[in-house]
């Protein structure tokens, strides 16, 4: 598959994600912030970060496109911003890039606490309680501004400008190309943190899940029937919509990194465009399911569509 032809492929994929995004997700979150019910009130708020960092993601790509250049570990820069307008591509590609890591690691960290927060919930009912929510609150900020911080740290040991790179093939155009370092520390320590760090978060949603499964079945005696078959609903739900961005965008994204490490690999390059395009598409898919799943939802939807035919109809 030969090179341009590879990166107008990937331009138009992002192009047509970021046209979907933009009406799915803004929809989505309106849905959500008027129509949820009162008992589903902390939850949704859940919902709402993993959407809002979705979102933000999509805005990014819509303007930025990061062109794989295996065997270099570098990416071009093309998009919207590269051909309406001339500056810095190697600085601007670089903050993109690093906006879209920071996007990728929020989002992974607004999945694990949807998890330790429905497993508290089941688990620490009584204990959770007594506590002001705003405590839950301010360790979510926390949780998002350290990890935004380690991002931050591990970005900048991972970039090197295109002078100490050092590309010496004369055929490569490097006048839009941002590049990463090829070796060394440099390259191994940050790629292997955002991996230790996203199996850390699969490790605990899954544990988180296992155990809130096993306290609802042992808790049958002491909840009620109605208490016990909403919490459960939640799980389920909450596990089909981290299922999503899990393995249309976790994995996707250790492609990514797995691609960027071993760029020698003759499909490097194929690979890494191959897996930017699920990382890309997940957010519209979760909103999706996120209103056919919660029946609240579903129901304003439906309403809604059902309220555009008939004035159609009658039309």
């Amino acid at each position: 598959m030969s090179s341009p032809f590879l990166e107008n492929l990937f331009s138009r994929a992002i192009d047509l994600a970021s046209c979907v995004a933009v009406i799915v997700m803004p929809f989505t979150i309106v849905i959500i912030i008027r129509h949820t019910p009162r008992r589903m009130r902390h939850y949704s708020l859940f919902l709402l970060n993993m959407t809002a960092w979705n979102l933000a993601g999509n805005v990014v790509f819509s303007i930025f496109h990061p062109f794989p250049m295996m065997p270099l570990t570098c990416f071009k820069f093309v998009g919207f911003l590269q051909q309406s307008y001339h500056f810095n591509h190697e600085t601007l590609g670089h903050q993109l890039m690093f906006v879209i890591l920071l996007i990728a690691v929020n989002a992974a960290c607004g999945i694990f606490v949807s998890f330790q927060f429905r497993y508290t919930s089941v688990a620490q009912f009584e204990w959770i309680r007594h506590i002001n929510p705003m405590w839950g609150y301010a360790y979510c900020v926390f949780l998002h501004i350290f990890s935004s911080l380690l991002t931050i740290f591990i970005y900048r040991i991972f970039q090197i400008s295109i002078v100490e790179y050092g590309i010496t093939d004369p055929s490569v155009d490097v006048t839009n190309l941002f590049c990463f370092y090829p070796s060394g520390f440099n390259k191994s320590f940050p790629i292997a943190s955002f991996f230790v760090f996203f199996v850390i978060v699969l490790t605990a949603v899954v544990t988180f899940f296992t155990l809130c499964f096993s306290k609802l079945q042992s808790a049958k005696i002491v909840l009620n029937t109605k208490t016990v078959r909403l919490q459960r609903s939640l799980l389920r739900n909450l596990v089909v919509l981290t299922s999503i961005p899990f393995f249309l965008a976790g994995i996707p994204f250790l492609i990514v990194i797995a691609t960027v490490y071993f760029n020698e690999f003759p499909y490097s390059r194929l690979f890494c465009v191959l897996a930017f395009i699920p990382i890309i598409n997940h957010g519209a898919i979760m909103c999706i399911a996120t209103l056919a799943m919660f029946k609240n939802y579903r129901e304003v939807v439906c309403g809604m569509t059902k309220r555009i035919f008939r004035k159609k109809s009658t039309t």
